[in-house]
């Protein structure tokens, strides 16, 4: 059941914070729509560029980002300053004031949003990641396909404001005293997102910058299950989390070969993909590539009781940290349609030995690629 509306929590700690969602990300958006979701983002909040002095005044955070299944829209301040009234003022200017951008403001926000996609690739090891998973999985980033942006127009963006960016999923709210979004209409339904199969196609969204290094991937050709993925993160965190991985160790420390190792699952609704990723020089990338070849047949060694004892004594840590700084931190709420991670390890549901082969059965079959 997808939960929409407005969820408030209770905070005495004097801050507060608002986040509007709407279920827009890149995850739902098809050809000729790649990258809209994320100008859009940067369009609608153009609705509360009037207050910018106040939001500097009274020292009020306000941003907003575009991930695989969400648009948010924050604020976060002091009760007195960020009041019942102002948010209020706030979401429904959000909701409502997309009528006032101007056809040059479109097309100045285009260009900028433009720019910020050809500054991605200037990274290499982005730049590759990005054109990799959309090659294997039909899975962009939220900067999106430049043809696409380009050809986005004026009318279109008045549409889809209206259509999707007048109904949010939900709104979140923590603080003292709750607002009044009585008014406001939610939508109860989620889109349908991509479906993740591996596919292998030799195509670029754009070409990436040079770089001495060589970039080693290793992609899991069988998406993670949304009913597998805390097991999955768990794993993911033993091999790669923190310089005291065992994993890490064996690539910086024993060898030499790379500055960091990195591993994450890139969640989409449904499932997700599980990747790695280190760098090296030249003279050293066989060996790299070899290493990641040796690790997904003996993944097991890496995957010690001690580790996952360290990772799920961490994870508990940081879920109380949390706790203090829930005025802030509100990310479970956000993610509401993801298995929440808190309540999996409270039910016991997560367990060595499932973690375990969880993590055999993904990396059973993997794709290693060098850049």
């Amino acid at each position: 059941m997808i939960k929409a509306g407005h969820i408030f929590k209770k905070n005495i700690l004097g801050l507060t914070s608002l986040n509007i969602v709407f279920p827009t990300g890149c995850a739902y958006e098809k050809p000729g729509q790649r990258g809209i979701s994320h100008l859009m983002e940067h369009l609608i909040t153009k609705s509360v560029d009037k207050y910018m002095d106040r939001f500097t005044n009274d020292c009020i955070d306000f941003n907003a980002s575009t991930s695989q299944n969400y648009v948010v829209v924050y604020f976060r301040g002091l009760e007195d300053k960020l009041t019942t009234d102002f948010k209020q003022e706030l979401v429904k200017a959000l909701l409502n004031d997309y009528v006032n951008i101007t056809k040059e403001e479109f097309e100045n926000e285009k260009k900028i949003v433009m720019q910020e996609l050809l500054d991605s690739y200037e990274d290499p090891n982005d730049g590759h990641y990005t054109n990799l998973i959309y090659n294997y999985f039909d899975v962009h980033d939220p900067t999106g396909i430049p043809a696409d942006i380009d050809a986005f127009t004026y009318e279109q963006m008045l549409q889809t404001a209206k259509d999707f960016y007048t109904k949010p999923l939900r709104i979140i709210e923590v603080g003292k005293t709750r607002s009044d979004f009585s008014d406001i209409e939610f939508l109860n339904t989620m889109p349908e997102p991509v479906t993740l199969k591996f596919k292998d196609r030799k195509q670029e969204i754009m070409p990436v910058a040079d770089s001495e290094k060589v970039n080693v991937f290793v992609f899991s050709k069988l998406p993670v299950i949304k009913t597998e993925y805390p097991n999955a993160f768990i794993g993911m965190q033993m091999l790669c989390d923190g310089l005291n991985s065992p994993f890490c160790q064996e690539i910086r420390e024993k060898r030499g070969l790379s500055y960091y190792v990195m591993g994450d699952i890139h969640l989409v609704t449904k499932n997700g993909i599980l990747v790695m990723n280190a760098c090296t020089d030249e003279e050293h990338a066989q060996e790299l590539v070899d290493l990641f070849k040796d690790m997904c047949k003996n993944v097991t060694k890496y995957l010690t009781r001690e580790r996952y004892e360290i990772i799920i004594n961490q994870i508990k840590t940081m879920f109380r940290m949390k706790k203090c700084l829930r005025w802030k931190n509100v990310g479970d709420l956000i993610n509401m349609e993801m298995p929440n991670l808190e309540e999996w390890i409270n039910d016991g549901k997560i367990q060595y030995e499932r973690v375990v082969g969880v993590i055999q059965k993904y990396f059973y079959e993997m794709e290693i690629i060098t850049k």
